[in-house]
């Protein structure tokens, strides 16, 4: 596979369901995503789609994703 030049990586967005309970298949996803963008030199960015009746604050107090419970 070809090697990404520094300041060239590529992209992966990932929408994610900040509310799902973590799944196994869940789990081995993202852990196969993360393998293939790091061959590939990629940077997986997850995002969420908020409604206008949702606050972030709100979101991320209801999260079940560990990195995004705010402290």
């Amino acid at each position: 596979m070809k090697k990404v030049k520094p300041g060239n990586q590529g992209l992966i967005i990932w929408a994610i369901d900040p509310f799902q309970e973590v799944s196994v298949l869940q789990t081995r996803t993202a852990e196969a995503a993360e393998n293939w963008a790091e061959k590939a030199g990629a940077l997986i960015e997850p995002v969420f789609v908020l409604s206008a009746d949702q606050s972030v604050a709100t979101v991320l107090k209801r999260t079940r994703i560990r990195g995004l419970v705010p402290t």
